[in-house]
């Protein structure tokens, strides 16, 4: 069938629109790459009202990467959730605790060691601390703490093959700015790399698979070495799939009637008439195009984080001088 497509389309252009139509590919081989884990549901439990559990750190409680041990050699999951269990729901919790259970004399003292590591980075604004210390698929978790100094980034090309195809536009979307740069005119390597500098963390739809393995293959003096929050993926694991509009639709997200239709095919048809044409208006509408698409990124950011938290780590409640931790869907 494809074989009958390209005589009728151009080549270049049904290789983009492919590109564009991965993650909905993805959905339909069942293809995940961060896939689910497999662990038993957690009830509900009550703990004693002497536990060492400090409530009074609210923001604490909510900033989920406080909450978060999987940065600490040897735990997983499974120990992150007994420290939970257990009332060390903060990094000022462990700290707190002169033993913890099911963890040697010796791991709790390298744990405060790297937590207090923690602290002073995150302190510091250091995200790239935690890039090291985190799986990817965990960096959700640094959304509240560095979503002032996120950038959300997406690129137009022409072509799904960086060294046979060319970067059209690149937008970048942050501290309530968008900047775009265009190839012919600000698009260089060295402006983009001055640009993402700026930033704590980058977000993305389908960026890690596309977007930014591209940009370091035209661009190599790049240096993207900062936590990377790829919406796509990630929004997978709460049932957010297919692409980018298919999900604006789902969270209710909705584009100015001048762009709604357009995709990626449309995206290279604009960018050969300004290229080709000296079209203006042509151009003007890729560049329309490619803001609505980061700036949407931030909303969908935003409910992804929620729904994370949500299914991570939900209801703290005081009942009666004891302490009733929930995790699990809410």
């Amino acid at each position: 069938m494809l074989q009958l497509l390209i005589p009728l389309f151009d080549r270049v252009a049904v290789a983009v629109l492919l590109c564009q139509l991965s993650p909905v590919l993805l959905d339909l081989l069942h293809v995940n790459p961060y896939p689910p884990l497999s662990r038993p549901p957690i009830k509900s439990m009550r703990l004693n009202s002497g536990a060492d559990f400090k409530c009074a750190r609210r923001r604490s409680l909510w900033l989920m990467i406080k909450n978060s041990f999987l940065f600490l050699d040897r735990v997983g999951y499974r120990t992150e959730e007994r420290l939970w269990r257990q009332g060390i729901l903060t990094w000022e919790d462990f700290l707190g605790c002169s033993g913890v259970a099911g963890i040697s004399a010796r791991e709790k003292e390298r744990h405060d060691r790297e937590i207090e590591r923690a602290c002073e980075c995150l302190g510091k604004g250091d995200s790239r601390y935690f890039r090291e210390r985190l799986k990817p698929r965990e960096h959700w978790r640094l959304y509240p703490e560095f979503k002032d100094r996120a950038c959300y980034i997406d690129i137009e090309t022409t072509g799904l093959s960086p060294s046979t195809s060319d970067v059209t536009v690149v937008g970048i979307y942050g501290g309530g700015e968008f900047r775009s740069f265009v190839k012919g005119s600000n698009l260089t390597g060295e402006a983009l790399a001055e640009e993402l500098s700026r930033y704590r963390l980058i977000i993305s739809f389908y960026g890690s698979a596309f977007d930014v393995p591209f940009l370091l293959s035209r661009y190599p003096e790049l240096r993207l070495d900062q936590p990377h929050i790829d919406l796509c993926f990630t929004g997978r694991r709460i049932g957010l799939r297919g692409g980018l509009k298919a999900i604006e639709r789902e969270i209710g997200i909705r584009r100015e009637s001048d762009v709604a239709d357009v995709d990626g095919f449309e995206a290279v048809r604009l960018w050969r008439k300004w290229e080709r044409d000296g079209d203006r208006s042509a151009l003007e509408k890729l560049l329309e195009y490619n803001q609505a698409d980061v700036e949407s990124l931030s909303t969908l950011a935003e409910t992804i984080y929620q729904k994370m938290r949500a299914r991570t780590f939900l209801n703290i409640t005081s009942n009666e001088g004891h302490r009733k931790i929930h995790i699990g869907p809410e």
